[in-house]
């Protein structure tokens, strides 16, 4: 991933953001781990990347925006609620 500019990587993080949200409507209740598992392969082979530097990065900016999130609404984040990913 380190290879890649950062706005390319905000645009695949976008993307893979935007493929999840589409496959929870089409299929509630399945981990988002399951769901995003095709989109990160075919990420991960179109730009030459290993797929679980893909996924770790993905995780790190889930973190990283639902903190955001959290702050932009002036609530603190209890991790210990997030079970989405279990």
């Amino acid at each position: 991933m380190k290879d890649l500019d950062t706005n390319t990587k905000i645009a695949l993080m976008k993307r893979i953001d935007d493929f999840v949200e589409s496959e929870r409507a089409n299929q509630p209740g399945v981990p988002d781990t399951t769901l995003m598992m095709p989109e990160l392969n075919r990420i991960a082979e179109e730009y030459a990347l290993d797929v679980s530097d893909l996924f770790i990065t993905y995780l790190d900016h889930i973190a990283i925006t639902n903190k955001r999130v959290a702050q932009e609404a002036e609530e603190e984040l209890d991790f210990t609620k997030i079970t989405r990913f279990y």
